[in-house]
């Protein structure tokens, strides 16, 4: 049967406490909330048509980042109220459609399980819903006290997508606008007024809804623990790949793995040959990008595994430890971002360290360069969307510059460079997020 999928994009999000940017438009990893869920729709294939039910004030704005997106893809003005803008997608249906799934744009990790489970269940029902179980005790309330503490194992949280036959959601919008029912929070309610037949289907506690700016703080987390749905795997065969920090640690098992899967590396420390380059002086950096320009032409990638770490209270590290620091790790990135050659969707991968998470003793400048250079990483992939630029954060790795900061450290509690290395180009190859930070476990 024909489907369809409505993309509810419409809200003012009064909670979300940004008069400027409704929740479902903010950045998250470099995408915005609402496409997250767009591009799984388009992925199932399971669509032959895509309303987006956009608010009036954001729709020149996603004409133009939607262009060439997908034929499929329609987009309209949204109605002032969620019932209003459902009831509005419903008339741009094509007539062929039979079956339509409506899903909140404020909700960014839907599953194919989930899409496939709510179409499924169509073949014997009229509608279906997706819900979890409840993990807190619920109260009834009359806002000043509790009235009644229903079992909970009959509670369940409800979610979207939601899907419908086409006649019956259509006759349960029309019935609700007849019985003066104009602010409805969920289409399973109005299906549920006509005596529909609802299936339940299991929906997910990461299939979280963007309402306030912490949500937005939980689904970058969430993001760190998914891996992106993609059309192919990253291929690196013939790519002219630039390797910065080759020389040692996990830069030397990520460079041979690379010439393993085919590509043409191109090492860069203060070293190499034929080109060297020098992370201290911007002058380097400069240098070395229009050399390899002059050679390469435009580059298919740069991995950026380069670090400097000077362990010691702050009270003792010398002004040239601290620099060096900030240069190598930080600093550094602006001018190599502003001057090396790269493609139209180019890789820009960074090396991060976990430490990023929080400043310890002793390596607190280290720790605050990493953080820094992740979020010059993230804002980039904002700015530059055509990049695919990610961040990777290894776990504690036995190289060379960890011995020399901490020689008494069991090396059996860290990782084998070559394994991580493996694991990086891994997720280098399997995931399409930009500007999302993939933690090594």
């Amino acid at each position: 049967m024909a489907c369809a999928a409505i993309l509810l994009i419409g809200g003012k999000s009064e909670r979300f406490l940004d008069p400027k940017t409704p929740k479902q438009f903010h950045f998250l990893s470099g995408k915005r909330v609402y496409e997250y869920s767009l591009e799984t729709f388009l992925q199932s294939g399971q669509f032959s048509q895509i309303l987006l039910a956009c608010h009036k004030d954001w729709i020149a704005t996603l004409e133009k980042e939607l262009e060439g997106k997908s034929s499929i893809i329609r987009l309209i003005e949204g109605g002032s109220t969620r019932q209003e803008s459902v009831k509005k997608s419903l008339l741009f249906l094509d007539k062929t459609i039979q079956n339509v799934l409506v899903h909140d744009g404020a909700r960014p990790f839907v599953s194919f399980k989930m899409i496939e489970d709510l179409l499924g269940a169509l073949k014997t029902f009229e509608a279906s819903g997706t819900y979890i179980p409840s993990q807190d005790t619920i109260g009834v309330t009359d806002t000043q006290t509790i009235l009644h503490i229903p079992d909970r194992a009959t509670m369940q949280r409800g979610q979207t997508p939601q899907s419908f036959r086409k006649a019956l959601l259509v006759q349960a919008h029309r019935q609700a606008e007849n019985n003066g029912i104009f602010q409805a929070t969920c289409d399973i309610q109005l299906a549920l007024r006509l005596g529909a037949k609802v299936k339940r289907v299991d929906g997910d506690e990461t299939n979280i809804k963007i309402t306030t700016p912490i949500d937005l703080y939980l689904a970058e987390h969430i993001l760190r623990k998914k891996t992106a749905p993609h059309i192919a795997d990253f291929d690196f065969r013939g790519k002219k790949i630039a390797l910065i920090g080759a020389s040692g640690g996990i830069g030397r098992q990520i460079h041979k793995e690379l010439l393993k899967e085919g590509a043409e590396v191109i090492p860069l420390s203060r070293n190499s040959n034929p080109f060297s380059l020098n992370l201290l002086k911007t002058s380097s950096i400069k240098k070395t990008s229009k050399d390899l320009f002059d050679h390469y032409g435009a580059l298919d990638g740069c991995i950026f595994s380069a670090g400097c770490l000077h362990k010691g209270a702050i009270e003792k590290l010398e002004e040239k430890q601290v620099n060096e620091m900030a240069r190598v790790n930080f600093l550094s990135l602006v001018p190599l971002l502003q001057h090396l050659p790269l493609k139209k969707e180019a890789l820009f991968i960074l090396i991060g360290s976990s430490s990023y998470f929080r400043g310890r003793k002793e390596i607190g400048v280290y720790s605050a360069t990493k953080a820094a250079s992740i979020n010059l990483l993230q804002s980039l992939s904002e700015e530059c969307p055509e990049l695919k630029i990610q961040i990777i954060c290894p776990k504690r790795t036995d190289t060379p510059m960890r011995k020399r900061n901490f020689p008494f450290e069991d090396p059996s509690t860290l990782a084998d460079p070559w394994d991580v290395a493996k694991s990086i180009l891994e997720k280098i190859k399997k995931n399409s997020c930009k500007g999302e930070i993939l933690n090594l476990l």
